[in-house]
């Protein structure tokens, strides 16, 4: 009888402790899911993302590529999806951890503009054998605030190399109004062309709108171009202390 009473004790102790634990984790992932962190990545990459277990993840499918192993063609999903997972530290600041794929040609070029972005690279590989063009997979981990470590990391994936030398440059920023002539002048002073400034949404609060470049060149300037360009924007301000 008293191992009897002993066991359902036990059982009953187990019962709450799980039922506690999973109380917390729920109310801890809740309170992650709406971070104003993940607000600020979302504006720089211009997608929702996704929360896991209280950390945020944007995933940059290469859909440009076409990479084959013999007569196999890969698709986007299988070894050919950058990523990088944000996890919140401190009140304002995120712990970020990825992976960038990337064709064998374009690595020096990232490689030199995420250093020079401040970006730690802890590991370079290869994860296939045999494939056509061979892909290579840079490591990436930065921390500090959300919408500056964002805004680094993006500024080393939006080129495709065209040969000799050149690389094309595109992608878009999420804009207040009063930024926008600065950081189009910013970008047409570096060679990127603006093609498009529209809104995706009505009646938010604050007004925002997402602005398109295009450009051909030196993928070194046209780094540079989009860097400058992000100095001109409200997270860069934040990020040194700026009101």
């Amino acid at each position: 009888m008293r191992n009897h009473r002993f066991l359902a004790l036990a059982i009953l102790l187990l019962t709450v402790a799980t039922d506690g634990a999973t109380l917390h984790a729920q109310r801890t992932r809740g309170s992650t899911d709406h971070d104003p962190r993940w607000i600020s990545i979302r504006r720089v990459f211009g997608q929702d993302g996704e929360v896991h277990d209280g950390y945020f993840r944007i995933n940059l499918p290469r859909s440009d590529l076409t990479v084959r192993i013999g007569g196999d063609a890969l698709e986007s999903p299988f070894e050919l999806t950058s990523y990088i997972g944000f996890a919140p530290v401190g009140k304002t600041d995120v712990l970020a951890m990825g992976e960038y794929v990337l064709r064998d040609d374009e690595v020096a070029n990232v490689l030199s503009e995420l250093h020079r972005q401040g970006i730690s690279t802890p590991a370079l590989h290869n994860h296939l054998i045999g494939e056509a063009p061979r892909i290579m997979y840079i490591h990436v981990m930065a921390r500090g605030p959300a919408e500056s470590v964002a805004s680094k990391l993006k500024a080393a994936v939006v080129f495709q190399q065209l040969g000799n030398g050149r690389a094309a440059c595109g992608g878009e920023l999420f804009l207040l109004p009063n930024e926008l002539d600065a950081v189009a002048r910013t970008l047409h002073e570096h060679g990127l062309h603006v093609t498009a400034i529209h809104n995706h949404m009505v009646e938010q609060t604050p007004h925002m709108y997402w602005m398109h470049w295009y450009g051909t060149g030196d993928a070194a300037t046209l780094a540079r171009g989009v860097a400058a360009a992000l100095q001109h924007t409200n997270g860069a301000r934040k990020s040194v202390g700026e009101e």
